[in-house]
């Protein structure tokens, strides 16, 4: 059969992510606790202070820690979208064919299982989330910590309320929903990398533009962290944190796969 490939389309095989990107979270761990055993601590406290951009007042950190959901939200959308336009690249290239019917039906099962994976990923993703930080607040108050204005024992409630959420073992939250958030979408890049692989399909001008905007959005969100890093929380709540944010990495691509029953609900 010959293959018809369109102008917009180009048959080509690219590099995978691999699985670099892993280790970004633990060295700015370390990074940051090098960093902070170097300087002095009064230049630190000065430095938090005085400079607008390490401070957690600044635009940067506000428009995409605070309201990182939404960039998260967007990206995994756009890695959504993208996967099927690697599919219907490939199909587009194979056609005409004398096996419509057939090609039909095949793509119709592929574009419901791919929704209800990523539906179930997102859910998934979120609950996890929400058990972190339920667990981040309880140790926080079970080791003597408080939000001066309200009983409340949520840590983003007591922000809202405009209150100082002091006293206890803050195990770093940027850590632990940067590095979850951004995990998941290097591992659905290095996924739609290797099925741009798979069927030899090859990005034209949108998907890289995509690709590079969140590629931008990762790199602003490791600044992010790095700061964290040097200027915030002791070693061991940045280090609790980070382990913390590989928790949705771990349970959705490596722990669900492992296990038939929950594997079958998941594929």
């Amino acid at each position: 059969m010959q293959i018809m490939v369109p102008e917009d389309i180009t048959l080509f095989r690219i590099r995978s992510y691999g699985n670099w990107w892993l280790y970004i979270y633990p060295f700015l761990v370390v990074f940051g606790y090098v960093s902070s055993a170097i300087i002095p601590n009064q230049e630190l406290d000065r430095e938090r202070k005085e400079w607008y951009w390490i401070s957690g007042r600044n635009i940067i950190n506000h428009t995409f820690a605070y309201e990182g959901r939404y960039f998260f939200d967007g990206c995994f959308l756009a890695l959504f979208i993208l996967q099927f336009y690697v599919k219907a690249s490939y199909d587009e290239s194979l056609l005409p064919t004398n096996n419509n019917n057939n090609s039909q039906k095949n793509w119709r099962e592929w574009s419901k299982k791919t929704i209800r994976v990523y539906l179930l990923k997102f859910l998934i993703v979120y609950v996890t989330l929400f058990a972190c930080f339920l667990f981040i607040d309880h140790v926080f108050i079970w080791t003597g910590g408080s939000c001066d204005i309200s009983d409340t024992k949520s840590a983003q409630k007591c922000k809202s309320l405009g209150g100082v959420w002091s006293g206890g073992f803050d195990i770093s939250g940027h850590f632990c929903f940067l590095t979850n958030i951004s995990l998941i979408l290097w591992q659905e890049l290095k996924l739609l990398f290797n099925s741009s692989n798979q069927y030899y399909v090859y990005w034209t001008t949108f998907p890289r533009v995509v690709h590079w905007l969140i590629l931008s959005i990762l790199l602003i969100w490791i600044n992010i962290l790095s700061i964290t890093a040097i200027y915030y929380h002791t070693f061991l709540e940045k280090v609790l944190g980070c382990l913390l944010g590989y928790s949705c990495l771990v349970l959705i691509y490596y722990t669900i796969p492992k296990v038939k029953t929950l594997n079958k609900i998941l594929m």
